[in-house]
């Protein structure tokens, strides 16, 4: 999966600011609130990769457990999905 649209990110309070940008503000204007954490996960999609790769990186850049780590990035990935911001999106496997 890969990220589908043009955006720019801005600082907002300890969080980061998703705005979508050129012909992409049209297809959905409202913006995108993210943490660090979040940040991160939209930059590695901004090459092709897929749910376990993600998941191999956060594993290794946070501490955090395999469970917790899979729920919340499937959460997110859904999200992304919701917002037609993804190319087709491989699942991770339980």
């Amino acid at each position: 999966m890969k990220i589908k649209i043009q955006y720019q990110v801005r600082p907002f309070l300890g969080s980061y600011i998703i705005l979508p940008v050129g012909e992409d503000v049209w297809k959905d204007p409202a913006l995108l609130l993210v943490n660090e954490l979040g940040l991160d996960i939209l930059r590695l999609l901004s090459s092709d990769t897929d749910e376990t790769e993600i998941l191999r990186w956060v594993l290794e850049a946070y501490d955090i457990d395999e469970a917790t780590a899979k729920r919340d990035i499937r959460g997110y990935v859904a999200q992304l999905q919701a917002r037609d911001m993804l190319s087709d999106a491989d699942q991770l496997e339980d």
